[in-house]
């Protein structure tokens, strides 16, 4: 497996550490319910240097951005951010991707991890005048999240400016320049925080010591599926955009970008299910693949589930016959028993996510 810069840190707060998308990466230092309260009530740290970073550079750097993803970079302003997707020539999703515009010849992709080859594979489609570069191992990434996250990088950097929602800007810390993105995976205000190991292991410290609880990828998840947000090897995979419910982060003219042309035939075909979300309305923690039942008859599955922390029942995402939506009662089969569920439209609680 491979580690983050910041192993050693994790080895001397005894987290708890498994396996995720190649990295040796924390699950959980104390517990996974502490750590989300933490979120949601105060702040919490994460370290997310397992996410791949890709810069692309030159003269048709917008232009090769544009190629490759199914936003549409060319609507961005110099330090915007956009939620995209990188699609095969099916329209099949092979990952989704936040993408940064510096400005018209500078932009940093950051993908899931172990999806660098993915991106860049794709950018190579486009034959331009414009470079890509790998920043996965020479840069490190944190994200401090919640409510509290900017009165404590407040202490931490002085003259902390005000940063727009899916914003972002380069500041000094010490000496040193790094990016502090207005973005987060928990729904909390929060920020996401690019640069060398060494500067950002003692960004850690001082935000630790200042209340900031370090947090594993087990709060991660609760955060994350309480705002109905996907897990690309969960709940995308194998997935276009259109049974993704993702149709909001595709261009509207359909055309330009690798997928587009499949992408515009599936719009006019059927899909055999959908997306959705559900809550538990009995005691039962729903899991990724767990059969989702109407009547007894099998309807779809489920792709990510877990306990909510903030609303004390299970919660998740199912892929679902189309024919099924929101207010459906259905059941969740949990070891061969069946318990009452019902689909409901993420997010599952509401949050300050754009203060």
């Amino acid at each position: 497996m491979k580690q983050t810069p910041f192993i050693d840190h994790h080895n001397y707060l005894k987290a708890k550490m498994v396996e995720f998308g190649g990295y040796n990466m924390p699950v959980l230092y104390t517990s996974i319910i502490d750590e989300h309260k933490a979120v949601r009530d105060s702040a919490g740290i994460f370290d997310i240097s397992h996410m791949s970073r890709i810069r692309i550079s030159g003269k048709q750097a917008l232009e090769a951005v544009s190629f490759c993803s199914s936003n549409d970079p060319r609507k961005l302003n110099d330090s915007q951010a956009q939620y995209s997707l990188i699609l095969n020539d099916r329209a099949i999703i092979l990952d989704d991707i936040l993408v940064y515009r510096t400005n018209e010849e500078d932009f940093l992709i950051v993908a899931n991890a172990e999806k660098t080859k993915v991106v860049t594979d794709s950018l190579k489609l486009f034959h331009g005048d414009y470079k890509i570069e790998d920043l996965s191992e020479s840069l490190a990434m944190i994200a401090i999240q919640g409510p509290k996250s900017k009165d404590i990088l407040s202490t931490i950097i002085p003259d902390f400016p005000v940063i727009e929602y899916f914003h972002h800007i380069r500041v000094n810390s010490g000496e040193v320049e790094i990016m502090i993105a207005k973005t987060g995976y928990t729904g909390e205000q929060g920020y996401e925080i690019i640069g060398d190991p060494q500067t950002l292991l003692e960004l850690m410290d001082e935000a630790i010591k200042k209340g900031t609880v370090p947090c594993g990828l087990g709060a991660r998840d609760t955060l994350r599926l309480e705002m109905g947000y996907p897990l690309w090897g969960n709940d995308l995979e194998q997935k276009n955009p259109i049974e993704a419910g993702l149709m909001w982060a595709v261009r509207k003219e359909l055309s330009g970008f690798t997928g587009s042309d499949a992408l515009s035939e599936l719009k006019d075909s059927k899909h055999p299910g959908r997306l959705n979300g559900f809550i538990m309305k009995e005691k039962g923690i729903p899991r990724h693949g767990y059969p989702v039942l109407v009547n007894n008859e099998k309807c779809g599955v489920v792709t990510s589930g877990v306990f909510s922390p903030s609303l004390k029942y299970g919660i998740g995402l199912a892929f679902l016959d189309k024919k099924y939506s929101n207010g459906q009662e259905i059941t969740i089969s949990i070891r061969d028993k069946q318990y009452n569920a019902e689909i409901q439209k993420p997010p599952f609680i509401k949050t300050n996510v754009k203060s």
